[in-house]
């Protein structure tokens, strides 16, 4: 997984509404924004596929709640075909917490010790909300750890978690610090089926994919590989098969298309799965600096979102997902002058990154971003 670009956050007082669309305040290089010609994202996109020899692309733009762009690039790619979501599953995984916290089941300050029993006592002072924001103090390397069969992470996750609870905390103290961990979310997964007796799998169906209309939308098990799923590709053009796929969990496990995303987009607006005070608590950023540089720069992680400050107000919401053959991110912009507007970009093919040196570039976030910018739909 590739953790989320660390940006500032926003400021305690800074208001939720309104803000110039055009320039955002995180201190990164923009094109000047422009209205785009309408084929400006084809040939952007098309561009990027042949210079960086990625088979399939979909993209979509929804402005305040109007799907404007919803398009596959590549030979039979189109808005149904399904691709590897990785760490964008986080927001999910996320929502079906908060679900359980509406209900009463749960707490943000609930110690994970007490669902999970088997936890070390070194895990004594973690609490859902460190799990959910990345500030537990787990490191994430376990997360690419392996049982003799892989697939048993994404179907069982509790014959993994001694791998985990072995590893030793990066940070003692839970809450002071930053580092993102595909381990505690896997965790959050294990909590879930604890707490519910149900699977996580058919927690998503149930309480996420069914309500909103997900209706492609599945957990990775090689036993049912989606018929219109599009191939993951590494490196210099190696295929992926789903077998290989990294099997994460409820930190990377979801597959889903892009008409399922648009999905999900029109549910977080409508309130369908959160009531707004619920999304304003996973839109909060926490502001913990990264574990080892105590002095550094606040990493602006809320609840299974990274969240941005607007330069005149409003926020941007947002995550991306990459790994074993895939990069994508979803990118929502709220409260501008020109209302909400959703940028989604999935690929079948790893960005480049420290573990993926031969990755493509510049990656699904600047995609989402250079298409806002240019105004692309």
């Amino acid at each position: 997984m590739n953790p989320p670009e660390p940006q500032r956050a926003i400021p305690p007082n800074a208001p939720r509404a309104s803000g110039a669309w055009a320039t955002l305040a995180l201190g990164l290089a923009f094109v000047a924004a422009r209205p785009a010609t309408a084929d400006w994202t084809d040939d952007y996109i098309n561009g990027l596929m042949r210079s960086n020899s990625i088979p399939a692309v979909a993209i979509a733009v929804v402005t305040n709640g109007v799907v404007a762009k919803a398009q596959g690039y590549g030979a039979g790619v189109s808005p149904t075909s399904v691709f590897q979501l990785d760490s964008v599953t986080k927001q999910f995984t996320a929502t079906l917490i908060m679900q359980r916290i509406g209900q009463g089941r749960l707490a943000t300050n609930t110690l994970v010790g007490s669902i999970l029993t088997n936890a070390p006592v070194s895990w004594a002072g973690i609490t859902l909300a460190h799990l959910l924001s990345h500030t537990a103090g787990l490191s994430d390397a376990i997360a690419r750890g392996r049982l003799s069969d892989p697939w048993q992470q994404n179907l069982d996750p509790f014959p993994f978690l001694p791998t985990i609870y072995a590893t030793p905390l990066v940070s003692t103290n839970p809450g002071a610090c930053y580092l993102y961990s595909d381990a505690g979310y896997y965790t959050l997964g294990a909590v879930l089926e604890q707490v519910t007796g149900q699977r996580y799998s058919d927690l998503l169906q149930t309480e996420i994919f069914t309500p909103a209309g997900m209706t492609q939308s599945v957990v990775l098990d090689p036993s049912q590989v989606p018929t219109n799923r599009v191939v993951g590709h590494y490196g210099s053009g190696q295929v992926v098969s789903p077998q290989l796929a990294r099997p994460v969990f409820s930190g990377g496990a979801i597959q889903a298309s892009l008409n399922d995303l648009i999905a999900w987009d029109k549910a977080l607006r409508e309130l369908t799965v959160l009531d707004q005070a619920a999304l304003d608590q996973m839109w909060t950023p926490w502001d913990r600096p990264a574990c080892g540089q105590p002095n550094g720069q606040p990493q602006p992680y809320g609840f299974g979102w990274s969240i941005n400050a607007l330069s005149g107000g409003g926020r941007l919401v947002h995550h991306n997902g990459g790994g074993f053959g895939y990069a994508t991110a979803i990118y929502r912009w709220l409260g501008t002058p020109d209302g909400d507007v959703t940028i989604i970009v999935l690929t079948n093919k790893d960005a480049a990154s420290k573990s993926e040196p031969e990755g493509w570039q510049p990656g699904p976030d600047a995609v989402a971003k250079q298409v806002y910018a240019q105004r692309g739909w």
